[in-house]
């Protein structure tokens, strides 16, 4: 383990005040100048000997675009991530930026709320690039949709002792989803995609795998498809029946009208 070395902090207040810089803005929707209006700009430096030091910089930085919006921006540059492919910086915003390639949320007048807030979660953690809580997250709704159907368990495969597969009951999400199925909640299709959106959230919950950016956005569109059939077909069926039933009582009213 290297012994600690010579260490030099230095604090600065609005050191990079008035540096001008192009951003996304979330307002304009489009890059902008802004300009750094308030710093904090903090220095780090630990020397080991006149060949070797670890050196970091921090600026937190108000920022402010053409169009007046207020927003904060994290520039951080540390020597250990420098090498010939990075220049060892990163650079963070906040409010997060609504990117041209952000991931736009559903509206859904039907989903329940506690699932409709996951989705939404889920969605964010996805535009943010933390996938491995996207995939717990598609998960969490999942088992949201079996809550809400009142679906406890379901039929599944199993091994028997003595060899050989026998069906059983399983309150494992795996019998859950199956259990959407027996009740005609799903299809068997529909069925066979939660079962995907499982594996996904086991994976990155168990092992820590982190799926690609490709397969979240396929999942995600899979359960938005899936939380339309359940829960806002029947809902505008059963609207669109009561508009028909409502304009025949009314035609058949006019035409008892006309006729009396």
């Amino acid at each position: 383990m290297r012994n600690k070395g010579k260490i030099t902090e230095k604090l600065e207040e609005d050191k990079t005040k008035g540096q001008k810089l192009r951003a996304y803005c979330n307002t304009c929707k489009r890059d902008r100048e802004h300009v750094v209006v308030v710093s904090a700009d903090q220095t780090y430096s630990e020397e080991f000997d006149e060949h070797f030091s670890l050196d970091a910089e921090d600026n937190y930085q108000v920022i402010k675009c053409s169009c007046g919006a207020l927003s904060f921006r994290h520039l951080s540059w540390f020597s250990e991530y420098q090498d010939e492919d990075s220049s060892g910086h990163t650079e963070k915003f906040y409010p997060v930026r609504e990117l041209p390639h952000t991931l736009p949320t559903k509206e859904f007048d039907n989903v329940p709320d506690l699932i409709s807030e996951m989705y939404q979660q889920t969605v964010r953690a996805f535009n943010q690039e933390s996938y491995i809580l996207c995939a717990a997250g598609l998960r969490v709704i999942v088992e949201g949709i079996c809550e809400v159907k009142a679906v406890k368990d379901g039929p599944v495969q199993k091994l028997k002792k003595g060899g050989g597969l026998e069906v059983g009951r399983s309150k494992k999400l795996d019998g859950k989803i199956a259990g959407l199925f027996e009740k005609e909640i799903l299809t068997q299709k529909h069925a066979d995609m939660l079962h995907e959106h499982r594996f996904l959230g086991n994976d990155a919950v168990h092992d820590l795998a982190e799926p690609s950016a490709r397969e979240l956005r396929l999942a995600i569109d899979i359960i938005e498809h899936i939380l339309e059939q359940i829960f806002e077909i029947p809902e505008k069926a059963e609207l669109l029946k009561a508009i028909r039933l409502h304009a025949k009582k009314r035609a058949e009213a006019l035409k008892a009208k006309e006729g009396a």
